[in-house]
């Protein structure tokens, strides 16, 4: 049993009980978080204030489950908790949202109704505990139903699950927890292609290798009419017979485009995302340039490697238009919002692919702020290499320049400090060319990079 208010406490115990390896690794990833808040009930990081909903088949989709808890005077009460895959374009990847019953009938309707995806706004910011899972507080959430902004996410979410690697912290993947009185599923989602050959099934890993699937429960049964599928590798720690057990599940479940058709991702715009985010988490950070994926020519070699091998491997052979497939997905995959253009990756005058990251979407058109800064940085600074590389640089010092603060925070950048903003923004706004760039929006875009260098540097593989 635990005390309702720190869950996370009782997640730790759990896995101290149960597996001393995820323990170990839960326990070093919080001694080496940035940007890090303490409350009562330990660290959190915060997360933005905008979540995207989604559920694969029956494995990850919301979960209720009967606990028991300690109440006021340590009574044991009988209570329930929700457990929901939600998508943060703060951190770029997925994590778990817990809630006890705050707006039972809006997550109840829209949760397990009959919508595939959806997007939450809150009112201020979720947070998110060392485990992943995250909390809103006492936020209010209200549902956004436009298609687009529902679309430009889903495009995100596909792109950050990538393909499969040997996750050294679980903790740091793409993850969905449910947790119980004595028990705990950890799992981490994928997005891979997948064959059967020879009796077997393989998926391909992050490094373009087959790998054979030794221990596999496919839910459902493995489908060769989809092309890609998700690939989610279980942890189930539990007690049996008063002892710590331990297992490990592959489940496959295929990319079904009907019901994500709202996204607009075909097969080939899926394999370009695969190699894109390949590249975006393997290559070696550039500290000045970290939304930078790579040029043209390098990531059109890698696409043309995957695409050789999948023809191989099906025994079909086919011509792909490498370039043509390339530029579908950096310049048709995007939209148009309040006459704004939305972009997910740009193309820079060095041939560069650059990746504007979800943060920024989330916040100027979810929470529609910064539109006008999102346009000038699209437009002026990323498609520029020099402007783009001082402007990140600049960015970059103002976001680590750290002060005392009498907030209760550990490695916290501290950008509601004064004299940070009047030191950096004027530098900033003749970068830009928005002269309507002071104190406050200045402020609000120093955030949202703190956002997104954290999570490229957290998510990057030669970090994790």
């Amino acid at each position: 049993m635990i005390e309702k208010r720190c869950h996370e406490s009782h997640v730790a115990t759990l896995l101290r009980n149960l597996d001393e390896a995820l323990y170990n690794a839960y326990v070093d990833l919080i001694r080496n978080l940035d940007d890090v808040y303490e409350d009562d009930c330990g660290e959190y990081q915060k997360c933005g204030k905008t979540l995207y909903f989604f559920r694969i088949e029956d494995i990850i989709s919301p979960k209720i489950l009967g606990r028991i808890f300690f109440g006021f005077y340590n009574d044991p009460l009988k209570s329930s908790v929700t457990f929901a895959p939600a998508y943060s374009p703060y951190l770029d990847r997925t994590l778990t949202l817990k809630y006890w019953g705050n707006y039972h009938e809006l997550f109840h309707r829209e949760l397990f109704g009959n919508s595939i995806s959806y997007v939450l706004r809150f009112d201020s910011d979720v947070i998110s505990r060392p485990s992943g899972i995250m909390d809103f507080g006492n936020s209010s959430p209200s549902i956004i139903n436009d298609l687009e902004i529902r679309k430009t996410l889903g495009i995100y979410w596909t792109l950050s699950l990538g393909l499969p690697y040997d996750l050294k912290n679980p903790f740091l993947g793409n993850l969905f927890l449910r947790v119980g009185d004595n028990w705990i599923s950890i799992s981490n989602i994928f997005h891979t292609y997948v064959t059967k050959s020879n009796g077997h099934i393989e998926y391909l890993d992050l490094n373009f290798d087959l790998k054979v699937i030794k221990r596999e429960d496919l839910e459902p049964r493995l489908d060769q009419d989809y092309f890609s599928y998700f690939f989610i590798k279980q942890y189930n720690l539990y007690l049996e017979a008063g002892s710590p057990k331990k297992r490990e599940t592959v489940k496959v479940v295929g990319y079904d485009s009907s019901k994500f058709k709202d996204i607009g991702v075909n097969w080939e715009h899926k394999l370009v995302l695969m190699v894109l985010r390949k590249m975006l988490i393997q290559r070696r950070l550039d500290d000045e340039d970290v939304i930078n994926i790579g040029n043209v020519k390098e990531i059109s070699r890698c696409l043309n490697t995957l695409l050789q091998l999948i023809s191989k491997e099906s025994n079909i052979p086919v011509k792909f238009n490498v370039g043509k497939m390339l530029d579908e997905v950096v310049e048709g995959l995007g939209s148009r919002m309040n006459g704004r253009e939305v972009k997910v990756f740009l193309k820079d005058n060095n041939n560069d692919i650059i990746f504007v990251h979800p943060a920024l979407f989330a916040k100027a058109f979810v929470e529609k702020e910064m539109n006008e800064i999102y346009d000038s940085l699209i437009h002026n600074v990323f498609i520029d290499s020099q402007k783009r590389k001082k402007f990140l640089r600049l960015v970059g010092k103002a976001v680590t320049d750290k002060k005392p603060t009498q907030t209760h925070s550990r490695n916290n950048i501290n950008v509601h400090n004064v004299d940070i903003i009047v030191k950096y923004y004027p530098d900033l706004k003749q970068l830009l060319g928005y002269d309507k760039l002071y104190y406050d929006e200045s402020r609000k875009m120093l955030k949202v990079f703190k956002y997104i260098f954290n999570s490229i540097k957290t998510l990057n593989v030669n970090k994790v």
